[in-house]
């Protein structure tokens, strides 16, 4: 599908009470493949321009379930995998064989992580065995030891601010994750999304991840994002595909849990798919 006049023109927005130049009207550094959930990929994709990679998130939330190879069920999609190895059996090796079968199974552009959102707050209420720095930071050198020499890349998916979890967050990383929600009313002012706000947090969590990778722009990943209440969504989505495409945000994964929570319900109003097709059409 061709983006239309009217799609284009859509970039121009009023962000907390100011008028705000996005990037519609500014040259992108680097490409951002836009995606989704795994659950509702299919709808998404056939939502999208044409001709266009996208990104999916697929998770296996039982402890030590494994696919025999990498998925390959979402043909032409860039998939960020997320595994839940038990980690006496990840750090004693015995689970190298079925994690090396499906890391070399692996086309380009393929992305894994472990036990996301492992961190203090345990917000996944993840075992004592899991939820420690000392096992989380082993976990992802092993993962990252694992994937090197293949075309997978290994990294980490925070949601606190990385500031108050280094000691959680490995170094030299292949890339770092934030699954970054609205959180209304953190980023919102006077009823619109306070995008300075927003954007001070996501510098706080690019300066933990230079000084983790030693690298002045880390590869950085969303691997979930969206805005509750859905009026806030068309301009979220556009401020932090702005974001990433000025910093190294390779992907932005947006998350449709079908409730009412953080996420809400796949399809959206049209005038959010006109929004995502535009900006996935702009950073393409």
């Amino acid at each position: 599908m061709d983006i239309t006049r009217r799609e284009a023109l859509s970039g121009g927005l009023i962000i907390a009470g100011a008028a705000v130049k996005t990037a519609a009207g500014t040259p992108n550094r680097h490409r951002v493949l836009l995606g989704s959930n795994r659950g509702v990929f299919a709808r998404f994709n056939a939502a999208m321009p044409a001709g266009i990679l996208r990104a999916c998130r697929v998770y296996y939330d039982t402890v030590n379930q494994f696919p025999t190879a990498w998925p390959n069920k979402l043909p032409g999609a860039c998939l960020t995998l997320s595994l839940r190895p038990n980690p006496s059996d990840l750090l004693s090796g015995r689970l190298d064989t079925k994690l090396r079968a499906i890391i070399d199974s692996a086309p380009a552009h393929s992305q894994l992580t472990f036990w996301h959102e492992n961190e203090p707050g345990n917000p996944l209420r993840y075992p004592r065995s899991v939820c420690n720095a000392t096992t989380a930071v082993e976990m992802q050198k092993y993962g990252q030891h694992l994937c090197t020499g293949t075309q997978v890349r290994f990294g980490v998916i925070i949601c606190a601010p990385a500031i108050q979890i280094e000691s959680w967050i490995a170094s030299k990383l292949d890339w770092y994750g934030i699954d970054q929600y609205l959180f209304n009313p953190k980023y919102v002012l006077n009823d619109r999304v306070d995008v300075k706000k927003l954007y001070r947090h996501l510098a706080n969590q690019k300066s933990v991840f230079q000084h983790k990778s030693g690298l002045k722009n880390p590869q950085m990943v969303f691997p979930e994002t969206n805005a509750i209440p859905a009026e806030h969504q068309m301009t979220w989505f556009t401020v932090m595909a702005e974001w990433a495409a000025a910093n190294d945000g390779h992907r932005l994964e947006t998350f449709w849990d079908g409730k009412q929570g953080l996420s809400g319900t796949w399809p959206p109003s049209r005038g959010v798919i006109d929004r995502l097709r535009y900006l996935s059409h702009l950073y393409r």
